[in-house]
């Protein structure tokens, strides 16, 4: 159950149910009433940026509290300071509602954000996180004492890390802890250490094809230096990369079939196809 009281875990639980595309949003009526500082250590860590100024308002007028009321701003003149409110056509006698710019302030939080921070946390051996169009991050790769394996970010319904044949929700391994963002990096390590029994091993024509599109992926997406994204996430060189991708499974020689082979004492002689 999600903590109410707990920015992090409120902020964690409305970007997994947002559309990836937008994000999720907080104006300052909400972010106001949070624990002293818990703001500014979402902003500093990087979770939360702010985002431009509310151009519709709730109205607190009166107790009828209407939503969506359009904002009217009067910037600063050389004698006059700026102005913003709202025009109250709900009520006789209203009229303007005076509007505090500080209730305009909001702020933005990504997948593409908290894809940056969990794997700068994690001190995974890529260079940034990678944003996919399948609702997935790809993270780079965690290594164990044991083990290591590739970490990626879902957010399908809800924010988790994918790794080893684990699952794990973010909310669980994410914290703030003496005023930043903690990640319990050795819950991870550990069941990288202890991969799931039902993960089957990757063959490589598995590993080649999903290397191939990763790479490009990344290059539809504009990345520069795709290669050395995709090679960082893997944990590899580009020209092990390069490698990888170019290698083709072995195929049946096509004169196998054209010759025979005889035994004689320890020797091998081919016999020539008759003509």
């Amino acid at each position: 159950m999600i903590n109410r009281s707990n920015p992090l875990e409120v902020l964690l639980e409305r970007l997994g149910c947002a559309d990836p595309a937008k994000g999720a949003f907080f104006f300052w009526d909400e972010v106001k009433d949070w624990p002293a500082g818990a703001l500014d250590v979402l902003v500093t860590g990087g979770l939360l940026r702010p985002a431009q100024p509310m151009t519709t308002i709730e109205c607190d007028g009166c107790e009828e509290k209407c939503i969506n009321k359009p904002v009217v701003v009067y910037p600063a003149q050389e004698d006059k300071p700026g102005r913003a409110f709202v025009v109250c056509d709900e009520r006789d006698g209203m009229g303007r509602i005076r509007v505090s710019f500080d209730r305009m302030r909001q702020w933005q939080t990504t997948c593409d954000l908290i894809a940056d921070v969990v794997a700068r946390l994690l001190g995974a051996s890529a260079s940034a996180s990678t944003a996919s169009i399948s609702r997935q991050w790809h993270l780079g790769v965690l290594k164990g004492k044991k083990h290591k394996s590739r970490v990626t970010l879902l957010a399908d319904g809800g924010l988790s890390l994918a790794f080893a044949g684990h699952t794990v929700p973010i909310v669980e391994v994410l914290a703030i802890k003496n005023e930043a963002l903690a990640l319990d990096k050795g819950e991870l390590i550990r069941l990288v250490d202890k991969p799931a029994s039902d993960v089957e091993p990757e063959i490589p024509e598995q590993r080649r094809d999903r290397l191939r599109a990763r790479v490009r992926e990344e290059r539809a997406t504009g990345t520069r230096a795709f290669l050395r994204r995709v090679a960082e996430e893997e944990g590899i060189s580009v020209s092990r990369l390069k490698q990888l991708t170019s290698a083709e499974p072995s195929s049946t020689n096509m004169w196998s079939g054209l010759s025979t082979v005889q035994k004689n004492g320890d020797s091998l002689k081919k016999i020539k196809p008759k003509r």
